[in-house]
């Protein structure tokens, strides 16, 4: 397996760096043609906290006029990101429940639209968020990590399938439909919204959490911002983005609840914008300082990559309502 991923890698990286600066690619999400080029994205060495044994190309950041979605091209084949998935740490995924800022924000929305009922969570890992909730809801998920998705089965949750794709040929129907992190994996968010779409009652809600490619880590570092280097991020949306979607998939929005990972001190805040400003103007700076060993501007995986920056009110949770049968 590993000589046919770096096969896959080698290809890859070839149309990579013609991606970036060659013939613009049509949009994955409406096919518009008018696209334009946002900037070169850095080389990554680690894919879902797994270090690869050659660097993945970043490719390019383009952005669509016409839907407004930004997206990474060219992308690494199916096939080596689910394999490379698979080998992901674990570490990568699980983030104790009492720090998912975006799971009290979902069940709040749950709470107050009044129900439980059958839910189901694209990308459900090992059920942590589905078995946060209430014993009401009849629980089923969607995850492609086989020992993760072992797990939940053996904690109660019905495993649906491994791939959203799999909904285009599901029978059954849900109240609520969820996917936290899941949307910027994949290179098609409209699909994901209308495959998510299709299986919901009528009145039944579509809950997501991402990153937000409108906030000020986007506008300042652009293709260089930690969110967009991911190699296993493929699409960025914004409330925009959403806005844009929602009534061509029979969704409305209810509402868009913008938030931080973390919360940190005004301060601490704040020197996080200023070491970002800084690195937005000279990479090169904070490179240098980090090869001395200034402790704050240290980053666990490459001296090039750009201060983190937790404390950034970059993520966004949607409330979509399916409108008609």
């Amino acid at each position: 397996m590993a000589t046919s991923s770096t096969s896959m890698h080698s290809s890859y990286a070839s149309d990579n760096a013609r991606g970036a600066s060659s013939v613009a690619p049509a949009c994955p999400g409406c096919g518009s043609r008018t696209v334009r080029f946002v900037g070169r994205i850095p080389d990554a060495v680690e894919f879902a906290g797994h270090s690869v044994e050659v660097p993945l190309s970043g490719g390019g950041l383009w952005s669509c006029r016409g839907c407004e979605l930004m997206f990474r091209y060219p992308t690494l084949p199916k096939s080596m990101l689910d394999h490379l998935y698979n080998q992901g740490s674990e570490e990568a995924w699980v983030t104790p429940s009492e720090q998912r800022v975006d799971w009290a924000l979902a069940r709040a929305a749950l709470a107050k639209w009044g129900k439980s009922g059958s839910i189901l969570d694209i990308g459900c890992y090992d059920g942590r968020f589905l078995l946060s909730l209430s014993a009401g809801w009849k629980r089923h998920g969607v995850e492609l990590n086989h020992a993760a998705a072992a797990r939940a089965a053996t904690a109660g949750i019905s495993i649906v399938g491994t791939d959203f794709a799999s909904l285009a040929t599901f029978e059954g129907r849900f109240d609520a439909v969820t996917a936290f992190d899941v949307i910027e994996h994949v290179e098609n968010p409209a699909k994901l919204l209308g495959e998510c779409a299709t299986v919901l009652r009528p009145g039944g809600l579509l809950i997501i959490a991402t990153g937000n490619a409108r906030s000020l880590p986007w506008r300042l570092l652009r293709s260089r911002n930690m969110y967009c280097i991911c190699p296993e991020h493929l699409a960025f949306v914004s409330p925009q983005w959403c806005a844009n979607i929602a009534p061509s998939v029979g969704l409305e929005i209810v509402s868009v609840l913008p938030y931080r990972r973390v919360e940190r001190p005004l301060f601490a805040r704040a020197f996080d914008v200023i070491k970002s400003a800084v690195y937005s103007l000279s990479p090169s700076a904070i490179a240098f300082l980090r090869r001395r060993g200034v402790g704050r501007l240290s980053h666990p995986v490459k001296v090039d990559y750009p201060p983190l920056w937790p404390s950034a009110r970059d993520h966004f949770l949607a409330v979509f309502r399916k409108t008609h049968a």
